[in-house]
């Protein structure tokens, strides 16, 4: 039986009914998301613990599994736990199994913490001797002809405005954030459940609409680009005429701009049928004056053959490495005999540089978790401003227990220190001797603007005022760390 994903669930029933002597998942990423239908209906589903345990299935039963998929990893580890759950719960029995494998934590305040370096190679270890097989394309076609990148940095000129616009979103949204942020983690410590939902509410909010303004820049850049990338591509039609470029984006009106400047390109995105995109294809391939190729990153990054080219333009890029390199591979791969280049199109200082940032990052993160060797392609990134990770101030449990602790003089002393440190700040992002910085600020302000303390919220104050001990004075400060003082910097 071969049955598609999109389906699955409407005949979980009759998939459940049949004991199969094997089930092969091809494209197994494709049910990464364990809450959805799909993955519910083939790799079965896991209560939480607040959940109703009616909820839970075992997936579709089989005597063998096998999960076959180049890319187990899109953006973060746990995409691979449905899965890897499927095919050995003994080894894999939750998310958190395998986070802490790769070396993830949850602080209050922060959250899941990333993977770390030993983390990936233990996880790594543990997978190829449990249940991977990880094969790369060299090694099943060493006779592909390689695959570079390089970046393209387009001029700024005339897009000041948009990289000014963005600079301000950014650094506005920035600042929304931490401060709710901010406010969830004195929620926290609390214990006002109202006030704390009210929180997690308040950033959800903040974060959708940094969402939504970060779409409508994004696509405004993407629109303002064309005319460079329409002259890149001219460029390379010059140097060649018999040219064949493939061009991926993600915002449609962009490829419409790009696909009427060249009478025989074609065009596909989501809005095309099937038929539409066979014949497109045909046509691209065996036309010696079909071109350039224009498509949606997300439409067309799978599934298509697109050898006849062998330079790919992404006059976007996407969150997702992944997708990138899948459409990269509708040209690198089997009957593909000349070298492929990949341009990768950024005005600096724009999201688009910073999604390059975070595209290589998360692929980093995929090499080191699943391959034993990184990749050698590399690209040189446009400058971008580093976002240093907050460390936490302490954990639950150490909160929890130093709260125990508190006396009024260490009360009294905390908020003097507090609304110190806080008429100091200038919101500053570096440790400058003067006041908090960045995350800090917000949360010694939302603390010093508090008309009371909660002994939790006392001890929170003590482990911050703690790290500026050098900018108080010693009898006071020493009120205020308490019987904090043996566990902070």
């Amino acid at each position: 039986m071969v049955c598609n994903y999109d389906i699955a669930w409407r005949i979980e029933k009759r998939l459940h009914e049949v004991y199969w002597d094997a089930v092969i998942l091809d494209e197994a990423h494709q049910v990464k998301n364990k809450k959805s239908k799909r993955a519910r209906a083939i790799v079965g589903y896991k209560p939480k613990r607040d959940e109703d345990p009616s909820l839970a299935s075992s997936g579709i039963p089989a005597r063998y599994r096998i999960a076959l998929t180049g890319t187990p990893i899109e953006n973060c580890v746990e995409e691979m736990w449905p899965v890897l759950w499927w095919l050995n719960r003994d080894e894999f029995p939750s998310v958190w199994t395998l986070l802490k494998i790769a070396g993830s934590k949850y602080l209050p305040g922060v959250g899941q913490t990333a993977p770390t370096e030993s983390g990936k190679s233990a996880l790594q270890d543990l997978l190829r001797v449990k249940v991977m097989i990880r094969r790369l394309k060299k090694d099943v076609l060493p006779e592909l002809p390689p695959k570079t990148r390089t970046l393209v940095e387009y001029s700024t000129e005339g897009l000041e405005h948009l990289i000014r616009q963005e600079k301000e979103m950014w650094e506005e949204q920035e600042e929304e954030r931490t401060a709710a942020q901010a406010a969830l983690v004195v929620a926290k410590a609390s214990d006002d459940a109202e006030g704390y939902r009210k929180a997690v509410e308040r950033l959800k909010e903040i974060q959708s609409i940094s969402f939504t303004e970060m779409a409508r820049i994004r696509k405004e850049t993407a629109i303002a680009k064309v005319p460079q990338t329409i002259e890149l591509l001219k460029e390379m039609i010059e140097e060649n005429v018999n040219a064949k470029i493939l061009v991926f984006a993600h915002h449609t009106e962009a490829l419409e701009k790009m696909h009427a400047e060249f009478k025989h390109s074609v065009l596909i995105h989501g809005a095309h049928s099937q038929s539409q995109r066979d014949d497109r294809v045909h046509r691209f391939q065996t036309d010696p004056e079909c071109g350039p190729f224009f498509g949606s990153i997300r439409a067309t990054g799978e599934g298509l053959t697109l050898t006849a080219a062998n330079k790919v333009v992404f006059h976007e890029s996407d969150w997702v490495p992944s997708k990138m390199i899948q459409s990269e591979d509708r040209s690198h791969r089997y009957g593909q005999k000349d070298n492929v280049t990949v341009f990768v199109c950024v005005v600096p200082g724009t999201i688009d540089a910073k999604m390059v940032k975070v595209c290589m990052e998360k692929a980093d993160l995929a090499d080191k978790t699943l391959d034993a060797m990184t990749k050698t392609e590399t690209m040189d990134t446009p400058a971008l401003a580093e976002i240093k990770d907050w460390k936490p101030l302490a954990t639950k449990r150490e909160i929890e227990n130093h709260a125990l602790l508190v006396t009024p003089e260490q009360r009294a002393a905390v908020v003097i220190c507090l609304r110190t440190l806080a008429g100091m700040c200038d919101g500053a992002r570096q440790l400058d001797g003067s006041g908090f910085n960045k995350m800090d600020a917000a949360i010694g302000k939302e603390l010093a603007l508090r008309g009371s303390l909660s002994d939790k919220q006392v001890a929170l104050g003590a482990r911050l005022v703690a790290r500026y001990k050098r900018q108080l004075p010693e009898d006071v400060l020493a009120l205020a760390i308490g019987r904090t003082a043996n566990d902070t910097n």
